[in-house]
């Protein structure tokens, strides 16, 4: 018999926590790669594949993902725009592919003048280039054949991604925290603010005046950065593992936690934001959703796709491309001086310093 995981939790030295019986979620559909993030478009999940480069995967049958074209760079982080891609690249920095037709890409132009390119943002004829050794590059792609670096903003600190909005470039600055720039003189970028309540932000994403901050270390962070000089924490939510990227999808925050799974977050009240589910994953990189179905990147198993199971059904075939029912309950912290974090996991507890 499966044991009680609040009898269990009666027993354990007492901790504030915050337990989430969450959704279970089922898998139906499964392409064997190696998947480190990824990016969704009507019926097209465009996969950075990392070492195995670009990959196109048609989803019109979510059961059976079929990839349908690839292009052969060792890549970070992609963006779709129009019939374009934008590859952050290791060692190469910057490419730019022709994606008229998805079975073939075909470069463009890229700007190669980076060390490691991590994360990237397109908007109106700019790409920013989140660099982890040259911090951020703003580059000129008014001509994708020939894209040129008109602009950088460098602290010194390991940049791993970025987000713009409205002439603002909100960078995920690891030590540094969240990082707040004005880049709408491209060529003078300058900073307006800081947040530096996270110990390594390592993504970002931001809606409006509230910006969500992946800590590394164990936290989702909501910050508002309406006075971007003094942006307040509104909330946060603490996971017991390292996050290693984010989505946002409306008010659901998926956050890919390593060697514990998708960790899903309401944040509908962002100065509340609250456990509503979980799936299982071996080595989950990220995650997105769209049209009620979640999208996984595993390093180990590939694109994962996962649906709302019916309820009482339960998995225990992991190696089966479908599947039933994966129960995962991580046991979120309140606060983030815990010395102590429990996760409730198919049928056991694991205990997390």
């Amino acid at each position: 018999m499966r044991p009680c995981p609040m009898l269990i939790l009666m027993l354990l030295v007492p901790v504030a926590i915050c337990y989430g019986a969450g959704e279970a979620y089922q898998r139906i559909g499964r392409l064997p790669m190696c998947a480190e993030t990824l990016m969704i478009v009507e019926d097209t999940v465009y996969v950075v594949a990392a070492m195995d480069g670009f990959s196109i995967i048609d989803v019109s049958d979510p059961e059976a993902p079929v990839e349908i074209g690839r292009y052969n760079q060792v890549t970070h982080d992609a963006m779709i725009v129009g019939d374009k891609a934008y590859l952050a690249c290791i060692s190469n920095g910057l490419v730019i592919l022709d994606m008229s037709d998805p079975s073939n890409p075909v470069r463009l132009g890229g700007y190669g003048d980076s060390e490691d390119g991590l994360g990237i943002y397109v908007e109106g004829s700019y790409a920013f280039l989140a660099d982890v050794g040259d911090g951020l590059e703003i580059i000129d792609i008014s001509d994708p054949r020939r894209p040129v670096e008109v602009g950088s903003y460098n602290d010194g600190g390991e940049v791993f991604n970025v987000h713009v909005s409205q002439g603002v470039a909100y960078v995920a600055d690891s030590v540094d925290g969240l990082e707040i720039i004005d880049v709408s003189a491209p060529a003078t970028p300058v900073l307006l603010g800081k947040y530096s309540g996270c110990d390594y932000a390592t993504d970002l994403y931001v809606n409006g005046s509230v910006a969500y901050i992946a800590d590394s270390t164990g936290a989702l962070l909501v910050v508002d950065v309406g006075d971007p000089q003094n942006p307040p924490l509104m909330g946060q939510c603490g996971v017991c593992g390292t996050i290693y990227r984010m989505h946002v999808v409306e008010d659901l925050v998926l956050l890919s936690v390593l060697d514990v799974g998708i960790v899903l977050v309401d944040v509908s009240d962002p100065s509340n934001p609250s456990l509503v589910g979980s799936i299982d994953a071996v080595n989950p990189k990220d995650a997105t959703a769209s049209n009620g179905l979640v999208y996984v990147c595993d390093w180990d198993e590939g694109l994962l796709v996962y649906e709302k199971a019916e309820e009482g059904r339960v998995d225990d075939d992991e190696d089966s491309g479908g599947g039933d029912a994966v129960p995962s309950f991580p046991l979120l912290a309140a606060g983030l001086g815990l010395s102590l974090v429990y996760v409730y996991r198919r049928g056991r507890i694991d205990v997390h310093s």
